[in-house]
């Protein structure tokens, strides 16, 4: 085998050694089919919905729409109005046309509120014919200047306190219903209109002197749009860490600039591969450009370093070892494509292409601009260089670095306590609006989120409903047959069936009942996976033949958050796997005597990460179930070199690592600077999945030179 990889090391050295024959030809060819694409696409879509996260094909996907289909769901924007003191009936009158003026908001088809509310008062004989009163619950007099002192006494008695107000009679809540879709209009038209809305509301309460509060599902996607849109600005930041850092070590900005050319190149076809295929920018892709340029800029660093005395020479040199780590990485990403899940399978699929792309783009595309610009190598001598040295020369003891193996003792025993509860509603910084709103909403009424739960008429008992009633993890319950049954009153099921006809055609009818099926609310003191999933178990406990059940968007998430840890221990357990037997292979024929030590070395940061999991109790979701998976593709690079260097060039791995550790070290630096970059992102997923390879990446270098150098000294 091993005379294969060297004939493959030999093609791939010919195939560049061609290119540069036609080398302007190359070199101008890249950036005009760049230009032709450019001018070509549309600029990718930004997905800010559940649908985005679903697979198209999966059960509950279509469930999902089914729902939304048979009660007309349709994006809503809770809207929650503070008064300093309890509401009078005059500023009540005031907010009560302010309503209907929303109502004839282009992109608003309806407003549900307290407003609309009635129940059946009495009826009056006269002759043979009855008059019947559905009257107002919340009854003001305008027209006479409004004189009640408390007009939401009624509503507070009622079975909807807590909904539309509170025990305090001081807030005021209501829901708007938009048409507006960000997938349909686009990124920037989404945010203005819903700009539009969120202006009309703001100066509702400074012309009545009033707080508001917005949350729902129109401002979570507002919230996320403006949160990916924020986080472009720090594709600039990576370039400006990565110049500086190349000018500290290596005293040149020239250094950078080629760097840059190629990872610009390969990130605008990234994204044009994105808009050509349809596939929207979400919050786990939305930073690609900062992904690349850690899973390729090792590559550039090698070469920089290497000891050959031409610039081309490295590059040619270098083409094999580099293909291998890019190979790696490759694995990481694809393992993604194991979960089934199409955002992960995308990002996998993507970031796996674009890992490639750059390396042809380094090793093909460079080469060419180097030698139409007679570039030299442009390294020169660097204090911060130079003061590696020092470090690099330790050696820990053979008994410490075995005593390092108790953390392989221990890893299995950390499955149990990774975290896996979610809170949606945790994606966002304390600098959003929506979390602030949120907050101070959910400290008044006490629940934080609802999900819909639908119940089958004739098969839902009282009892049934009792128990539901009973469940600790419900703050209340907006019934849909409480607001039928106040226009029922005393009439007989059969007599006000007769009457029913043009109030089914109403919107909030159409929105709670769908033949036989009932659309309720049950609102959730807390709003987290487990939750979820806890809420469920005591409904199918109640509900045994699906007399109930619950659907929404709330549910939906949380089903598919379920399937994250098949998805972390899937993709993990495959480029474990993969990747290892690859370096196990690679370092075997290296050298027999350090195969054990190259894998001990090679996955000591990969079960030190899992470890830290377990004890930092960090939320792995849809963004962070990745990290372990991206962590091995990136851990074999560094063993690949030194392997690389003892077969292709015949040096002992005490040579190897003196020839290719600073440039491990130096990559490895960078790497982590890099890191810092997520912690500025607007969302916390990002955030964490910065921290967690941080902390794989620090465990990583210390595994794949200090260890390997202290195990293999021992051995020789």
């Amino acid at each position: 085998m091993k005379k294969y990889l060297i004939k493959f090391n030999e093609f791939l050295q010919n195939a560049q050694n061609n290119v540069l024959e036609h080398h302007k030809v190359f070199f101008y060819l890249i950036p005009l089919v760049f230009l032709v694409l450019a001018f070509n696409t549309k600029p990718p879509q930004f997905a800010s919905s559940l649908d985005s996260l679903l697979n198209k094909k999966s059960e509950n996907y279509h469930n999902l729409k089914t729902f939304n289909k048979n009660f007309k769901i349709a994006p809503e924007l809770f809207v929650n109005f503070k008064s300093q003191s309890v509401w009078n009936e005059a500023t009540l009158c005031k907010l009560r046309k302010k309503i209907d003026e929303i109502k004839n908001i282009k992109t608003v088809f309806d407003v549900e509120s307290a407003f609309d509310l009635r129940e059946q008062k009495k009826i009056v004989k006269a002759g043979e014919l009855d008059r019947v009163f559905f009257n107002r619950i919340v009854e003001l007099n305008c027209h006479t200047g409004g004189a009640l002192v408390n007009p939401l006494e009624n509503l507070q008695k009622g079975k909807f306190n807590n909904l539309f107000t509170d025990d305090s009679g001081k807030s005021f809540s209501f829901i708007i219903f938009s048409t507006l879709s960000p997938d349909e209009l686009g990124p920037e038209p989404y945010l203005m209109e819903v700009s539009k809305i969120k202006k009309v509301l703001y100066d509702i309460a400074e012309e009545l002197n009033l707080e508001v509060e917005l949350f729902g599902n129109i401002p979570y996607q507002y919230s996320l749009l403006e949160g990916l849109n924020e986080n472009f600005k720090y594709n600039l930041l990576v370039l400006v860490i990565l110049g500086t850092l190349f000018f500290l070590f290596f005293k040149t900005w020239k250094v950078s600039l080629i760097y840059f050319s190629t990872l610009i190149i390969s990130s605008c076809f990234l994204f044009m591969l994105y808009s050509l295929t349809g596939s929207p920018i979400d919050v786990l892709n939305n930073s690609l450009f900062l992904f690349l340029a850690l899973t390729t800029l090792s590559d550039y660093v090698f070469i920089l370093l290497d000891s050959s005395k031409s610039f081309l020479k490295s590059f040619n040199r270098l083409i094999f070892p580099c293909f291998l780590t890019s190979f790696t990485t490759v694995i990481g990403f694809f393992s993604l494509m194991s979960s089934g899940q199409e955002i992960t399978y995308r990002f996998g699929l993507m970031t796996g292409l674009c890992a490639l792309l750059e390396w042809a783009i380094l090793f093909f595309w460079a080469p060419c601009m180097i030698k139409s610009f007679n570039l030299e190598r442009p390294v020169r001598k660097s204090f911060f260089r130079e003061k590696l040295k020092g470090l690099m020369s330790f050696t820990p003891p053979f008994s410490l670095c075995l005593a390092f193996l108790s953390f392989f003792i221990l890893f299995p025993f950390t499955f149990q306590y990774i975290n896996f509860n979610e809170k949606p509603l945790e994606l966002f910084d304390d600098s959003f609006q929506i979390v602030k709103d949120l907050k101070s909403f959910s400290e008044k009424r006490g629940f934080v989120a609802f999900t819909s739960f639908v119940t089958v008429q004739d098969r839902f008992t009282e009892d049934m409903k009792k128990q539901v009633s009973n469940l600790e993890e419900l703050k209340t319950i907006e019934w849909a047959t409480d607001i039928r049954d106040g226009l029922k009153g005393d009439f007989s099921e059969s007599s006000f069936t007769n009457i029913l006809g043009p109030i089914q055609s109403e919107s909030w009818y159409e929105r709670r009942f769908f033949q036989k099926l009932q659309h309720n609310h049950l609102f959730l003191k807390t709003f987290d996976i487990d939750t979820v999933y806890d809420l469920d178990r005591d409904i199918k406990t109640i509900c045994p033949n699906n007399e109930c059940y619950l659907a929404g968007e709330s549910y939906a998430y949380a089903k598919f958050a379920g399937k994250i840890p098949k998805l972390f221990f899937n993709s993990s357990l495959l480029s474990i796997t993969l990747v290892g037997l690859f370096v196990l292979i690679f370092s075997t024929l290296a050298n027999n005597r350090f195969s054990g030590s190259y894998l001990f070395s090679v996955f000591f940061g990969v079960v030190s990460l899992f470890i830290f999991l377990g004890i930092s109790q960090i939320e792995i979701n849809f963004v962070t179930a990745g990290v372990v998976s991206i962590l091995v593709g990136l851990t074999g690079d560094n063993a690949i070199h030194f392997a690389s260097v003892q077969i292709i060039d015949g040096k002992s791995l005490d040579e190897a690592l003196r020839e290719r550790a600073k440039a491990s070290l130096i990559s490895t630096i960078i790497m982590l600077c890099l890191c810092c970059v997520f912690f500025l992102f607007k969302f916390n997923p990002p955030k964490y999945f910065g921290l967690t390879l941080l902390v794989g990446l620090s465990f990583n270098i210390w595994g794949d030179y200090w260890i390997l150098k202290g195990l293999s000294r021992k051995m020789k």
